[in-house]
């Protein structure tokens, strides 16, 4: 259920676990999706925790992630890199707009 879990909004650092490892079994489904689809074996980016710490990095990677399977998709893609972990309006809308990207990814391959 990890494309589910993705549509929450995480309030707490325990809610980010779940969505941080939600997300990245979730791409993880997509990546493979798309090597048994394409035959293209697509880079794994770290994904899993969220190091907020160093959230830049992390951001540059998901969305490192999302450009290359967008690419491999041409599905339309979202600045992902701009948000502001600690404002709940941004994380909000960043949320919706993570999520429909992987939902658009599901809806193409025929995946969950």
């Amino acid at each position: 259920m990890p494309l589910a879990n993705l549509w929450n909004v995480p309030r707490s650092d325990e809610d980010w676990q779940v969505w941080s490892t939600s997300h990245r079994d979730h791409t993880n489904v997509i990546r493979q999706a798309i090597r048994q689809r394409y035959g293209i074996n697509l880079p794994e980016y770290q994904l899993d925790p969220i190091p907020f710490d160093a959230p830049q990095q992390w951001l540059a990677w998901n969305q490192g992630s999302h450009d290359d399977i967008d690419g491999v998709l041409g599905t339309q893609g979202s600045d992902l890199e701009d948000v502001d972990f600690t404002d709940a309006n941004q994380v909000q809308a960043w949320i919706f707009l993570h999520v429909q990207e992987h939902t658009n990814w599901t809806d193409k391959l025929g995946v969950s």
